[in-house]
């Protein structure tokens, strides 16, 4: 999975105030995009879920976070989770080890994000 080619809208979105609303929903976005069994695997293999992210992506994102001062959390990202795919949501909340793996998520994408 790649990120969208229309990441420099990003910057145009910061330049708006809502930086921190668009990265808050990165990972539930990212995650979105994948099927019920293919998380169940992620989990139980104990995959990176961002694995496929570049290196190029991940620098305009850094920016991006820094820029807007970004604060991720599990809760956060499984709040957002929660109401936008409620399907993964339960997946990552009642399989063991789920809550576990998307913790260990967001402190890798954090980081990755130079995000402390």
């Amino acid at each position: 999975m790649k990120l969208p080619r229309n990441i420099e809208a990003l910057g145009k979105i910061l330049a708006f105030g809502f930086g921190p609303d668009v990265l808050k929903g990165f990972i539930p976005a990212y995650l979105g995009r994948i099927d019920l069994d293919s998380c169940l695997d992620y989990i139980n293999n104990n995959k990176d879920l961002l694995a496929n992210v570049s290196d190029e992506d991940w620098v305009i994102l850094r920016k991006v976070a820094n820029a807007a001062k970004l604060e991720i959390s599990t809760k956060s990202v499984m709040a957002e989770l929660e109401k936008s795919r409620p399907d993964l949501w339960a997946i990552i909340y009642n399989t063991p080890g789920g809550l576990d793996w998307i913790d260990c998520q967001i402190n890798n994408c954090r980081q990755r994000l130079g995000i402390q």
